[in-house]
């Protein structure tokens, strides 16, 4: 979702320093922001704020993230075209992502992209983040669909690592990547937008 679907980094940076700030006087740097990938942003807030002001941070993150998102989020060009497209030629669409429910629906709807997706799955949703597999397969399972037609896109290496444990084919989100130079070595196929999607159809 982050950085794949929607360009989030800045704003997850900001809302993070908005939510942390009152409570640390830390610079906040690129590998707190990093961090998120792989963990829940309860556990990621907690390195920064006491866990008795743990439920308002969270409370402060959410509403900077909402309230700045139309202004600081980038909605990747070609995308909402790119996704309808895709919706129209039969192929199905999920969302798998380790940010919470909440997140995932401030994301979606706001970018208006939710209408597009059959199945959001969350951090809330699945034990076990990525690469761990879970998601990928739950979602396969949900939609009634084998590995052999099913394609997994992200914008990180450990998206690529999650697709070949699910035994699914990998392709890697250049537009919105930190990785890119790794990620084209990693995956099976790379495209520079949105809209270069529409080759897998081919």
């Amino acid at each position: 979702m982050d950085d794949t679907l929607v360009g989030t980094h800045e704003l997850i940076a900001a809302s993070l320093e908005h939510a942390s700030s009152e409570y640390s006087c830390r610079k906040l740097d690129d590998s707190v922001v990093a961090m998120i990938s792989g963990y829940t942003l309860s556990r990621v807030l907690s390195q920064r704020v006491p866990y008795h002001y743990l439920d308002t941070a969270l409370g402060r993150y959410y509403g900077y993230f909402k309230e700045h998102f139309r202004t600081t989020a980038k909605i990747y060009p070609s995308m909402q075209e790119t996704l309808a497209l895709l919706r129209e030629k039969g192929i199905v669409l999920a969302t798998l992502t380790g940010a919470s429910r909440k997140w995932a629906a401030i994301t979606l709807q706001e970018s208006k992209l939710l209408k597009f997706f059959s199945v959001v799955l969350t951090s809330d949703d699945v034990r076990h983040p990525k690469p761990d597999p879970t998601g990928i397969i739950a979602i396969m399972s949900q939609l009634g669909v084998d590995k052999e037609h099913t394609s997994y896109v992200g914008d990180e290496v450990k998206d690529i690592r999650t697709s070949r444990n699910a035994s699914v084919q990998s392709i890697g989100a250049l537009w919105g990547s930190w990785e890119k130079e790794e990620l084209t070595s990693a995956a099976d196929l790379t495209f520079e937008k949105p809209i270069d999607l529409l080759r897998i159809l081919r």
